[in-house]
């Protein structure tokens, strides 16, 4: 069970950091282009669980939203404090919060149609993949109000100081 999931998740990821690593150059101006492929997997896999299951989630929409967007939410603030605690700068702890959120949905899917074999189980995940991309950009237009105030430029330098 595990395998299959480290297989689908963790294998793009692995071979992803090692490209980087060992042709960073190449990596580098592959990643506009890799990101794009990711992205348009990412939403024909949804797309797909949603056309497949459009009774379930027709009958389950209002019952599933409110915990997506909740747990989306949840996690997107809970991933900012958790990296912005661990001394990253401000810009890396949104985009941690934003990627990690965005993941959720990518695992929910994959362990309901491969390790569960239940395709019913993969509405709540494609409830949550609608719905992230709405949260997450709350998220990201927020964080980047917050970004300009006075108090965020007197905790960037307040933690450059520390760090020098």
């Amino acid at each position: 069970m595990m395998g299959q999931v480290t297989l689908v998740l963790g294998l793009p990821v692995s071979l992803g950091m090692a490209a980087r690593h060992r042709y960073m150059a190449w990596a580098l101006r592959f990643e506009p282009r890799a990101t794009k492929v990711a992205t348009l997997l990412f939403v024909l896999i949804v797309v797909a669980a949603v056309v497949k299951n459009w009774a379930l989630l027709r009958d389950n929409f209002n019952t599933l939203a409110p915990f997506a967007a909740a747990l989306n939410l949840g996690m997107l603030a809970l991933d900012f404090t958790v990296a912005w605690a661990a001394r990253l700068s401000y810009r890396q702890s949104v985009t941690l919060g934003i990627e990690t959120a965005v993941q959720n949905a990518a695992l929910a899917l994959v362990i309901a149609s491969t390790v569960l074999g239940n395709d019913a189980m993969a509405i709540p995940g494609a409830v949550y993949g609608v719905l992230m991309y709405g949260g997450g950009l709350l998220f990201a237009l927020t964080m980047r109000r917050f970004a300009r105030g006075p108090a965020v430029q007197a905790a960037h330098s307040a933690r450059a100081a520390r760090a020098a």
